[in-house]
């Protein structure tokens, strides 16, 4: 059986995913679900979560939350499956490397979604200097506050590990208020999007 453990920051990202995604292979003989609530930054739940993965026999992990768009190139809902994870002064991470055995859904994702660069932050985003710094440096065009840390944290269990985001703001002043106003939205689109990536998988698997 294909056993994933999916991780989000927020509750009102988590809950909406699980309860499109339960109702949806709460049948499936191949899949089980499995989801888990974690703290921004991640750093205060690798222990739990490693006995997490333990306990469930976890084959892979996806992180699924909101992030916040650097530049023009990406807009407010769209999807995006990170091809590289940095971080300040960190090394970029490979996406498809990350995948592991299941690195052959890269071939099939949909067009609709983008393939970009994904900066972790430590602190939010909130201003054009900042966004303008972390272009330079990076070469990003989103930023959240936690899959660096959970795709490093996968890494060193070689534990297959992939991301799937959504945009919830443009990563300026206005963000908390606009990332709020749109949270509900961007997270049921997610939640849609989340089954189409475990299908995926789920053909590698078979």
């Amino acid at each position: 059986m294909l056993n994933i453990l999916i991780l989000s920051a927020l509750s009102k990202e988590l809950n909406p995913i699980r309860q499109y995604l339960e109702s949806r292979y709460i049948s499936r003989k191949k899949v089980n679900l499995n989801f888990n609530k974690i703290s921004i930054g991640f750093k205060n739940d690798q222990v739990y979560v490693e006995n997490l993965i333990r306990e469930k026999s976890i084959w892979m992990v996806i992180n699924a939350g909101t992030a916040g768009a650097l530049d023009n190139s990406i807009t407010i809902n769209d999807i995006v499956f990170p091809r590289i994870f940095v971080k300040a002064g960190g090394k970029g991470l490979s996406g498809s490397d990350l995948l592991g055995e299941y690195a052959p859904i890269m071939d099939d994702l949909p067009n609709d979604w983008s393939r970009r660069i994904l900066y972790t932050s430590g602190t939010a985003v909130t201003s054009a200097e900042g966004k303008r710094t972390i272009i330079a440096e990076t070469g990003a065009q989103l930023v959240d506050m936690e899959a660096y840390w959970v795709a490093v944290f996968c890494q060193e269990l070689a534990l297959p590990f992939c991301a799937l985001k959504v945009i919830s703001d443009n990563a300026e002043l206005s963000s908390i208020f606009k990332f709020h106003r749109n949270l509900s939205r961007v997270a049921d689109k997610l939640a849609i999007e989340l089954k189409t990536l475990v299908d995926l998988i789920e053909t590698v698997t078979n």
